[in-house]
Parts: C-alpha cells; structure tokens; sequence
C-alpha cells in the first residue's frame, strides 16, 4: 500500500513538473499568434526553444531517476556561469510572473566565478523551486532569487537562494 501511495504521489509530481512548461509553451504561442510586433517574435521563439528544452530535460529527469534505480547515473560536470543559468531562467520565467501579478527579482551583489555543476541537473532544480514559488505566491508578492558567494569547511560555494511570500 505505501508503494502504490508513493507511486502516485510519484505520478502527481511529474505531471505537475510537466504542465508548467507546456503552460509556458502555450502562452508564448498564443502571444506569437497574437501580436503583430515582429521585433518580439525572436523573443517569444527563444522562450519557446527554452520551454521545449525544458520538457526534453524533465523526460530526460525520469530516465534520471531510472538510472539511479539500476546504479547507472552519470553526471556530466562543467564549468558553468551560474550568473548566466539564472538569468535565463528569470527572463522564462518573467512572462509567468507579470501573468500572475507578481515581482520577479535576481540579486547578484558581487562577481561569481563559474561553478563546476551538472547543468541540467541544476536547471532543473533552480527551475522547479522557482516554478513553484511563482505558482504558491498570491498576486501581489514577491519572488527573489539571490546568488553570492559562500564558505563552508574551508571549501567555496556559490550559494543560491529563491524565498517568496506564498
């Protein structure tokens, strides 16, 4: 009984992860068909580029979790500008925010060295915290992201931090 609960909470969460993208994806081809400025279509194909990359990577997350299950995850490590994946993921995540009355904040207060992360692993967690803050903020609050540098047992981090008032 607590395997089938499990598995269908398992079942709730991933079609909350993927309803969010193809949300996203349906506004921005509604606002293509419907706006005639040709210098946003650009923008908007971005966007639209940037949601489809986002369910090919949550697909890619339950092959993820499969390969966990059987012992056969790789993680790929890079040197990444955080800075940047962030900044990205705001300006996605811009049109959902003003669709919901809400403000939508990056603080970087200081220049951040690249971190060595898995990308996509760290997109997609940046990116469900973030999703999820703007779906649980009432109209009005506010969602802020902040990166800064950190220190933790003599060893340097990049700290990231997402609060709300929802």
């Amino acid at each position: 009984q607590e395997l089938d609960r499990i598995k269908t909470q398992f079942v709730s969460d991933v079609s909350h992860e993927l309803r969010t993208p193809l949300t996203n994806l349906t506004l921005f081809l509604d606002l293509l068909a419907s706006d005639p400025d040709s210098s946003k279509r650009e923008k908007y194909l971005a966007t639209l580029r940037r949601e489809t990359n986002r369910l090919t990577e949550l697909i890619e997350a339950l092959l993820t979790i499969s390969r966990i299950e059987s012992n056969r995850l790789n993680i790929s490590m890079k040197e990444v500008d955080v800075v940047q994946l962030i900044d990205e993921l705001v300006e996605d995540r811009s049109p959902m925010a003003s669709q919901r009355d809400l403000e939508l904040t990056f603080t970087n207060l200081e220049a951040l060295p690249d971190a060595l992360v898995d990308p996509r692993m760290l997109n997609q967690i940046l990116s469900n915290i973030l999703t999820n803050a703007l779906n649980y903020t009432p109209p009005g609050g506010k969602v802020s992201i902040a990166a800064r540098r950190s220190q933790e047992n003599g060893h340097a981090w990049i700290a990231i931090s997402i609060s709300d008032n929802g």
